[in-house]
C-alpha cells in the first residue's frame, strides 16, 4: 500500500517506465475490459460492474467488484510467471537498458534512384507509345502497325 500511496501522484506520462509507469500499465491491462485508464492506482481503488437482477417483479441494480487495486494486487502484479515476457526480461538481471542516441536517416543513392527511374520507365514503355494489337501482314506473318498507319 506505500507503493500505490508513493506513486498515486506521479507523472507517468513524462516517465512511462519508471516503477509509476509499470505499475500504471499493469492497472491499464488488469481493467482494460473494464474502460481502464493509464493512471497509477489509488490505494484501495476498486473497478466495479453494475449488474442487474429480478427480485418479486421488480429489477434492481447491484455492484459487483472486479478489482481491488491494494497491496496484495502489487504482489500479483509483481509475481513474475514463467511464461510471460516479463519473466524473461527479470530473468535477464538488468541488461537491457534505455539509451538515448541519434537517429540516422539512409537516403537512397543517386544510382539507385537512377536505376529505379528506369524500370519504372521500362514498366510505363509500353502504356505510352501508343500501337495498336498486331495484325497479320500480306504475307502471314505479324506485324506491329503505329495508330496513324492507315490501310
Amino acid at each position: 500500500m506505500e507503493l500505490l500511496t508513493m506513486i498515486s501522484s506521479a507523472d507517468v506520462e513524462g516517465t512511462p517506465l519508471s516503477v509509476a509507469g509499470f505499475v500504471a500499465h499493469r492497472r491499464y491491462q488488469s481493467s482494460l475490459l473494464f474502460d481502464g485508464v493509464f493512471a497509477p492506482p489509488r490505494p484501495g481503488e476498486t473497478v466495479r460492474l453494475q449488474r442487474f437482477r429480478r427480485d418479486d417483479g421488480r429489477i434492481e441494480s447491484w455492484e459487483e467488484e472486479q478489482l481491488r487495486f491494494d497491496g496484495e494486487w502489487v504482489i500479483r502484479e509483481y509475481d513474475v510467471a514463467s511464461d510471460t515476457v516479463y519473466s524473461l526480461f527479470v530473468g535477464e538481471g538488468g541488461v537491457f537498458s534505455v539509451v538515448w542516441d541519434r537517429l540516422f536517416v539512409v537516403r537512397f543513392s543517386w544510382e539507385v534512384a537512377v536505376r529505379q527511374l528506369a524500370l519504372l520507365f521500362v514498366m510505363l514503355f509500353p502504356v505510352l507509345v501508343p500501337i495498336r494489337l498486331p495484325y497479320r501482314h500480306g504475307i502471314g506473318t505479324v506485324a506491329v502497325a503505329s495508330r496513324s498507319e492507315r490501310r
